[in-house]
């Protein structure tokens, strides 16, 4: 069929791979308020239910981001996402 060599390192694969470490990278940063909590709360001065409202404001955004990506993504080939309320 062709030369028997297989492409692995591959544009979509090289970009899979850079997108997957940036979610594991930005997944790690979102994780890191718990154990970090006592140090923020110290050199912010912040109380334990503002750093709370701070690890919920940067899930919630995560969230946000991801549903608008999705909506984006399925609007540009056409069709429907699998995020978006069913028809009726």
């Amino acid at each position: 069929m062709g030369s028997g060599k297989s492409k692995v390192l591959t544009y979509e694969n090289g970009l899979l791979v850079l997108l997957g470490f940036t979610f594991g990278i930005v997944f790690f940063e979102r994780n890191a308020i718990g154990p970090l909590a006592a140090y923020i709360i110290k050199d912010l001065s912040l109380s334990q239910a503002e750093v709370g409202l701070l690890g919920s404001g940067l899930s919630l955004a995560w969230a946000v981001s991801a549903y608008c990506s999705c909506r984006s993504s399925c609007s540009r080939c056409a069709r429907r996402c699998p995020a978006s309320p069913p028809r009726s």
